[in-house]
């Protein structure tokens, strides 16, 4: 096995079997672990570095230099933290957030769409690592399936009173506590949405009702039954007069 190779495969297990940052290998460890001299240890992390495999962190407090895959960066934002506990919370706070959102639980290739990464083996192994401690189950067929539909029935519900010209609001009375609760945690998500034609309801019933027809945007349309559909809202008084 070649040094570098050698380098970085006890590295990334580093990484992988850590609960904390705190157990993540340092530059020393390494050289002990691996019978290797520290300053051949750096010249191989240097050459991985520039082969972006990985990449060194530096902790300000400590001058410690921490060694991890090159795709974990990724997941990190706050730098002035346990970089470990970082990566796990976000990549928790992410599955909530899908899951909360589309009704189900996100599969492992939708967490990783959703930060903008593609799906590898080392992140499906980072994510299965991070909620190992939940009930996370990536979702049947079925599940998808019903996840679509609800999602659907709610974007439908509440893309009409997130229109600037619409006078609908999400008053308990009208609305279910559920809807009300998802259009809080996720309804800014519509804003996404294009509106392409708006046009009076023909409808003598219709109360001056518009029909718009929408094109839904991620991150909602994937997990839609059709992204594509139309609504009708009340337009504000004097909206058709002033068009």
């Amino acid at each position: 096995m070649k040094g570098s190779e050698k380098v970085w495969k006890y590295f990334r297990n580093s990484f992988f079997d850590a609960k904390s940052e705190d157990e993540l290998s340092s530059i020393r460890q390494a050289s002990e672990d691996l019978c290797i001299e520290r300053s051949t240890i750096r010249e191989h992390i240097s050459n991985l570095e520039d082969s972006k495999e990985l990449v060194v962190f530096t902790r300000d407090d400590s001058d410690k230099d921490i060694p991890i895959p090159r795709f974990g960066k990724y997941f990190v934002q706050d730098l002035n933290r346990d970089i470990i506990s970082e990566i796990k919370e976000n990549l928790r706070d992410r599955r909530s957030y899908l899951k909360g959102m589309a009704f189900r639980e996100p599969t492992v290739e939708e967490v990783a769409e959703s930060f903008g990464r593609s799906m590898t083996q080392e992140f499906d192994e980072l994510f299965r690592n991070a909620v190992s401690d939940t009930e996370w189950l990536s979702p049947s067929h079925k599940q998808i399936e019903n996840g679509e539909e609800k999602l659907q029935s709610y974007v439908e519900t509440v893309f009409p009173t997130r229109l600037f010209w619409t006078k609908d609001k999400l008053h308990p009375q009208e609305f279910s506590k559920d809807v009300i609760e998802w259009d809080e945690n996720y309804g800014d998500n519509l804003t996404d949405f294009n509106v392409d034609s708006v046009a009076r309801a023909e409808s003598e019933n219709s109360e001056e009702l518009a029909k718009v027809f929408v094109e839904a945007s991620n991150p909602l349309a994937k997990f839609m039954e059709e992204p594509s559909f139309t609504v009708y809202a009340r337009p504000l008084d004097g909206y058709w007069e002033n068009r």
